[in-house]
């Protein structure tokens, strides 16, 4: 099983905007919303009786444009990716939000002005997908609202 990081989540509000790798975000965002990935819960990813399911960072995963990354499926099945299997890996994470210090775990959103309800408004992007249940679509919304349009902003 991959490792469990106990470390705070980086915050939203506490990320460097201007080291936010824009066309990544974006290619998140669209991996979401494309259909071409069916979606699961608590583990990066996982093979099933109906195919490969993936949560929200286990398709930043799949799209990392890193050849090694992928590893064998864990005795019970789990994609492994870096070794991680349900923690997004510091490469991915990388690749997507730059090298700064508070890339240390999964996004939480925070001080949101998204249209969605938030059950706790300390939610992570896995936690939506998890525990709440939101869709990719609506994981992508909040990603674009949240990540994707004030690092655009920023980097202007």
């Amino acid at each position: 099983m991959g490792s469990q990081r106990k470390d705070d989540p980086m915050k939203v509000k506490d990320l460097d905007l201007t080291q936010v790798n824009i066309s990544a975000v974006q290619e998140w965002i669209n991996a979401l919303r494309s259909g071409k990935y069916s979606q699961g819960r608590n583990a990066l990813a996982r093979k099933t009786a109906k195919g490969t399911e993936y949560c929200c960072m286990g398709v930043a995963c799949e799209i990392a444009p890193f050849e090694d990354i992928k590893g064998l499926f864990t005795i019970n099945l789990l994609f492994l990716y870096d070794n991680e299997n349900m923690v997004m890996p510091l490469r991915v994470r990388q690749w997507l939000f730059g090298k700064q210090e508070v890339v240390l775990g999964i996004p939480h959103i925070t001080d949101m002005d998204v249209e969605y309800e938030f059950f706790d408004n300390e939610s992570s992007l896995a936690e939506l997908n998890d525990a709440h249940g939101w869709t990719f679509d609506e994981i992508a919304e909040v990603i674009e609202q949240a990540i994707l349009k004030p690092a655009i902003e920023a980097q202007k």
